[in-house]
């Protein structure tokens, strides 16, 4: 995270000053319960880099963010980083339908997130830290 806020502040001069609150909160994220153990992610998943068969669910792309780094793409994240790509991505596909479905969105997070929790032993909908 610091090495992208210092990337940032870099290309963006006008975040200068939240610079040192931004890494005093990274700082605070050591020393409480953030959530889930890092793990290699995706780092671009969206309902575009899945398909569904029957009622199962395959990922089609394992590639991530391909203008990134190799190095960046194999080291270990928060897998909130790919769960939070997916549930926009309910909300981007329910907003190409008129009308607008905002129930089925929230049911594809429901059953996303119900999902991960089931199988993965936390529950994303629970707030960490």
């Amino acid at each position: 995270m610091t090495e992208r806020l210092t990337a940032a502040a870099h290309a963006v001069p006008a975040l200068q000053p939240f610079v040192p609150g931004l890494r005093a909160a990274f700082a605070a994220l050591t020393t409480c319960d953030a959530g889930p153990p890092a793990q290699r992610v995706h780092g671009d998943l969206h309902l575009g880099q899945v398909l569904r068969a029957g009622r199962e669910w395959f990922v089609i792309d394992f590639e991530g963010e391909p203008s990134r780094p190799l190095s960046e793409r194999r080291s270990a994240h928060s897998p909130v980083r790919d769960i939070a790509g997916m549930l926009r991505s309910f909300d981007y596909a329910a907003r190409q339908r008129r009308p607008w479905r905002p129930e089925w969105a929230r049911r594809c997070r429901e059953a996303y997130c119900a999902g991960y929790a089931a199988r993965a032993g936390w529950d994303p909908r629970k707030k960490h830290g």
